[in-house]
């Protein structure tokens, strides 16, 4: 019985672990996507404004 229950416990957390580890890369993902979105118009600002006359 221990057995059992120690199997169905080890399954779920694994489920539960990839399910977590899918939404942070998710997330990851997401910010990363932000970040250089936001870096790229940054880098346009940058260049549109040359910094002590190019």
């Amino acid at each position: 019985m221990k057995k059992f229950l120690r199997s169905i416990i080890y399954r779920l957390r694994t489920i539960l672990t990839a399910q977590l580890n899918a939404k942070l890369d998710k997330l990851l993902i997401l910010s990363a996507h932000n970040l250089s979105l936001r870096n790229a118009s940054y880098a346009q600002k940058l260049g549109a404004t040359p910094i002590g006359g190019g």
